[in-house]
């Protein structure tokens, strides 16, 4: 009775005295039979020898095979017209327990700090968040206007700036400030952000004296 390690692969070689036909009008399989149900493996038949090979079966078969379980298994081979079973026996299994273990490192998960503020300084820190929201739009535009201001080219004016102030008019609509934007860099001096936005103030006064 041969062993066979179903956690591994296994090669068997039967060695045959073959006559009356040639090998190369042979194909044969070396069948193995698990709960009535046959599965076959093909062999490789020469002049002199038959080599099967038997795959790792714990991958195969639907379920667990027990340590010291028979199998039984039969050789075919078949060709011009022929049925040959030049081998029948069986296995007994060999199902060893085996147990691995390997330390899991999770790279993901990296430490993790937090940081808590107390009341008081949050309170600190809304509040002045606040005020700089408040300097954003008329401070700065005051300082545009008044052409005399000799700080007024370090002030930094965007088209965002133009767009808070349009706001603060009461022009909401974005399709209305796209208008008058377009209008007043036409009559702007220069494509400054600056001299557009003097000049979208100075619509807006002579839109109120009208």
């Amino acid at each position: 009775m041969l062993e066979l390690d179903i956690n591994k692969s296994k090669s068997l070689n039967f060695e045959i005295q073959l006559s009356g036909i040639d090998s190369k009008d042979l194909d044969g399989s070396l069948r193995i039979v698990v709960d009535g149900v046959e599965y076959g493996f093909k062999v490789e038949v020469t002049s002199s020898s038959i080599i099967a090979s038997i795959p790792v079966l714990k991958s195969i078969l639907p379920r667990e095979v027990k340590e010291g379980e028979q199998l039984n298994a039969k050789l075919e081979v078949h060709g011009s017209g022929y049925y040959l079973n030049p081998w029948n026996g069986s296995f007994v299994v060999k199902n060893p327990v085996l147990m691995e273990a390997k330390i899991k490192e999770d790279s993901d998960k990296v430490p993790k700090i937090t940081a808590k503020i107390k009341p008081e300084v949050a309170q600190k820190v809304a509040s002045k968040l606040s005020e700089a929201k408040k300097v954003v739009s008329k401070p700065i535009v005051e300082k545009v206007v008044e052409k005399q201001n000799s700080n007024i080219k370090d002030i930094v004016i965007t088209e965002k700036h133009v767009v808070d102030y349009m706001k603060s008019k009461g022009t909401t609509s974005k399709q209305v400030q796209e208008v008058i934007l377009e209008q007043c860099k036409g009559n702007a001096k220069t494509d400054d952000p600056k001299d557009i936005l003097r000049s979208v103030i100075r619509f807006y006064k002579n839109k109120d004296q009208k």
